[in-house]
This record gives C-alpha cells, sequence and structure tokens, in this order.
C-alpha cells in the first residue's frame, strides 16, 4: 500500500458519519496497513511501544473530589476530525 493509498484511505474514512463505522475502518486500515507495509508497520509497531509508555501517565484517574472533575466547556470540537481537543484558550 503507497502513500498515496494510506492517505485516500483515511480520508475516506474522515467523511464517514457513523463513529462506529470510522472506528471499524480505522482499524481495518491500520491491521491491513501493518500487514502489508514493512515501513508503516516498524512506525505502527513504534507507535505502539509510545502509546504503552506514554497513557498510563496521561490517564486522568476517577476521584471522589468534585473540583477534579473535567469541565467540557475546557474542551472544543476539532472541526476536521470531529475530535474533542484541550481548549487552551482559556
Amino acid at each position: 500500500m503507497a502513500n498515496a493509498d494510506v492517505k485516500r484511505s483515511i480520508n475516506a474514512i474522515r467523511i464517514l458519519k457513523d463513529v462506529n463505522e470510522r472506528v471499524l475502518k480505522s482499524s481495518q486500515l491500520w491491521k491491513d496497513t501493518k500487514r502489508t507495509n514493512e515501513h508503516y508497520s516498524n512506525l505502527f509497531t513504534l507507535i505502539e511501544k509510545l502509546n504503552n509508555s506514554w497513557y498510563p501517565f496521561c490517564r486522568l484517574e476517577k476521584t471522589d473530589d468534585s473540583d477534579d472533575e473535567i469541565d467540557d466547556s475546557d474542551y472544543k470540537i476539532d472541526d476536521i476530525d470531529q475530535e474533542l481537543i484541550p481548549d487552551i484558550s482559556k
């Protein structure tokens, strides 16, 4: 799978409206690309290693303190990917 093919696939996934379908198609693309392309496979392996070492430190733990809870107004929706991202303008 060439870079242009991957980019086309990603763009096709981005326009999907159903979140479940986006997740499914993203997962399929990830697995297919990892299986068929050595360069991307090495990159995906590196990303997985980084995720495994990074995310445990980033996860928020649920506490009983209401002051520690995240307010939805602290986030805004990214128009391109329709994902919540921190609103650093505050």
